[in-house]
C-alpha cells in the first residue's frame, strides 16, 4: 500500500511545475509541523543546544522552516523518480566545484562526506549526470517493498546503492580499484559500540568512523558536500576544501579526520540551519565517564 501511495504521489508531483511543487511542500510541511507534530519538542531543544545565544522566536522560526524543508525533501525524491535525466541539469548549479575536481584529479576516487542537510537525495543524481561513478551506503527501511522502491529511485540515474550492513569491504574495493565516489552520511547518532565521540555544536556526538577508516585504507581524499535548496526550488551543490585521508588507522588519526569532517559539516548547518533535520536525536548516545580519543582499529570489521 505504501508503494502504491508513493507511485501515485510520483505521478502527481510529475505534473506540477517547480512553483507548484514548492506550494505542495508548504502544505505538507504545515501538516507535518502542526498536525503530525513529530518531535517538535526535540527539535526546539536541539536548536537551543546548538544556538544558545539566539532568541526563542528565531529558533521557533527555524523549526517551522525545517518542517517545510523536510516536506520539500520528500517532493524532491518523488520528482527524481519521474524527471528526465537531461531535464534535471537545469535544477542545480555548483559552488566551489574545484575542490571536488582537485580530489578526483589524484586518481584515487573520493569520499563525498555529507549528511541530512539540504536535498541529500539529489547528490547521487548530480554526480552521475556529471560523469562521476558514484555509490552510496544507505540504511534499510521497512517494509522491504518500500526499501526496494526507494532504492530504485536512488539508482535510477546509475548510482549504485549498498546496504549499510557489511558494506565496508565493498566500499574500499569500489574506491581503490574502481575509483568511484562514495557518498557517506556522517551526521547520524551511532551506537556507542560502533562510534566515536567528536564535537558537534559544542557537545560530544557519537559518530561513525567509517568514512575515516575507508579513507585511511584506500588513500582517497574526502570532500564535504551538500545540496542546498535555494528559494526558487533549484539546488546549489556546495563543495568545501579537501580533507586529507588519515595516514594510518590508529585511533588518534581516525578521530582527528572524523572531527574534521564533522566540523566542516557543522559549518554548513550553521549557514543553513533550517535545512538540517533537527528532529534527529543526534546527541542521544552519551559518552562514558572516560572516553578514549577514538574507537579501536577493529571498528571497520563491524561496519
Amino acid at each position: 500500500m505504501l508503494v502504491a501511495i508513493l507511485r501515485g504521489l510520483v505521478w502527481f508531483v510529475s505534473k506540477l511545475p517547480r512553483g507548484g511543487r514548492r506550494g505542495f511542500a508548504r502544505v505538507l510541511g504545515f501538516v507535518y509541523a502542526n498536525v503530525v507534530r513529530q518531535r517538535r519538542g526535540d527539535a526546539l531543544a536541539h536548536l537551543r543546544r546548538a544556538f544558545p545565544d539566539r532568541p526563542e522566536s528565531e529558533l521557533k522560526s527555524i523549526r517551522r522552516q525545517m518542517y517545510d524543508h523536510l516536506a520539500y525533501t520528500l517532493i524532491d525524491s518523488l520528482h527524481l523518480a519521474a524527471v528526465c535525466p537531461e531535464a534535471f541539469r537545469d535544477e542545480y548549479k555548483w559552488v566551489n566545484r574545484h575542490h571536488l575536481e582537485e580530489a578526483l584529479a589524484r586518481g584515487k576516487g573520493a569520499i563525498a562526506a555529507t549528511g541530512h542537510l539540504g536535498s541529500w537525495e539529489v547528490l547521487g543524481t548530480v554526480g552521475q549526470l556529471e560523469g562521476m561513478s558514484m555509490f552510496v551506503v544507505v540504511k534499510d527501511v521497512r517494509p522491504p517493498s518500500l526499501n526496494r522502491y526507494l532504492n530504485q529511485i536512488r539508482s535510477r540515474f546509475g548510482t549504485e546503492v549498498l546496504p549499510r550492513k557489511d558494506s565496508y569491504r565493498r566500499c574500499v574495493t569500489a574506491i581503490k580499484r574502481e575509483k568511484k565516489v562514495l557518498g557517506f552520511l556522517i551526521d547520524q547518532n551511532t551506537a556507542k559500540e560502533r562510534g566515536i565521540f567528536v564535537d558537534f555544536f559544542g557537545q560530544p556526538a557519537c559518530t561513525t568512523p567509517g568514512a575515516a577508516f575507508i579513507a585511511a585504507q584506500s588513500g582517497c581524499p574526502i570532500v564535504p558536500v551538500a545540496a542546498i535548496r535555494m528559494p526558487c526550488g533549484r539546488h546549489q551543490i556546495h563543495c568545501l576544501p579537501v580533507i586529507e585521508p588519515p595516514p594510518d588507522r590508529e585511533p588518534e588519526s581516525i578521530h582527528r579526520v572524523t572531527q574534521e569532517m564533522t566540523t566542516a559539516f557543522e559549518s554548513m548547518v550553521r549557514q543553513y540551519p533550517e535545512q538540517w533535520t533537527w528532529i534527529h536525536r543526534r546527541w542521544r548516545t552519551k559518552p562514558p565517564p572516560q572516553q578514549p580519543a577514538a574507537g579501536s582499529s577493529k571498528m571497520e570489521e563491524r561496519m
